[in-house]
Order: structure tokens, then sequence, then C-alpha cells
């Protein structure tokens, strides 16, 4: 406000739940909110939710990403490309791993637990498409 920060607001409480919220991501126009939640109703570990808010400034309740986001393991660090097409965030999500019997050498081995989708948090990206199409499943 005229250069200055307002002082913070609380949401309200279908926002900020009982359970874990954090790794927010505000919108630019801030229509949306995207974070990580610990609510009964995820896929995984932790999964990306978004509400969006109304032009009377009331907020949506918070919908799952869905599975095209979220994976049975922990997703966070929503955040946005400059020009607004994609949606980066981050998953602790395994790769499948092979069955096969073969002995993994050292150099394998440690391709393997430095190598992307180790569990350890990789980035992913996506089209921001999927947040349109997310605004007209939001309840007010």
């Amino acid at each position: 406000m005229d250069g200055r920060y307002a002082a913070p607001e609380l949401l309200p409480s279908r926002i900020n739940s009982e359970h874990f919220e954090g790794h927010t991501l505000v919108a630019p126009d801030e229509s949306y909110l995207i974070f990580s939640s610990s609510r009964p109703e995820q896929l995984g570990d932790g999964d990306l939710f978004i509400a969006f808010q109304n032009a009377e400034g009331h907020w949506s309740a918070p919908l799952n990403m869905g599975e095209g986001i979220n994976s049975p393991y922990h997703e966070a660090a929503p955040t946005l490309s400059p020009d607004g097409k994609f949606l980066f965030f981050c998953s602790f999500r395994l790769s499948p791993t092979t069955t096969a019997a073969k002995r993994l050498d050292y150099g394998e081995m440690v391709e393997m637990l430095d190598g992307p989708g180790n569990g350890s948090g990789d980035v992913y990206w996506v089209s921001t498409r999927v947040i349109d199409r997310l605004r007209s499943q939001a309840q007010h």
C-alpha cells in the first residue's frame, strides 16, 4: 500500500486449518494461493492445494491439485515461470526401480543414489492450464 507493507492478516480457517500449511505461492494478481498441506484429503505425504479468491475477496475451499501434480510422496515449493505459463514444484517421489536381480557396481550405485528420482527432491514443471481447470471446480 503506497510503497509500504500492509499489516499481516490471518487467512480464513478454510485456508489455515489445524493441519500443516506452508510453502505458499501467491499469484501475481492475488487471485489464488498454492500451498503444501497435510490435510486428510492428501494423496501422499503432503500435497499441493489451491484456493481461489473471488472479486469480493472471499477464498474458495482449497482443492487438492490432483494426481497430475501430487504423488504418494511430498510435494512442495510451488513457483511460477516469469511469463506465468508454467508451474514449477519440488517432489520427493521415487522413480520406479528395476526388479532385475543384477548386482550394482559402485558407479551404478552412486549414480542411482545421486540421480533424479532418488527421493531427495526433484523439480517438476507443468502448464499453468491446470490452474484454469481447477478454477472452474472452486466452491466459494
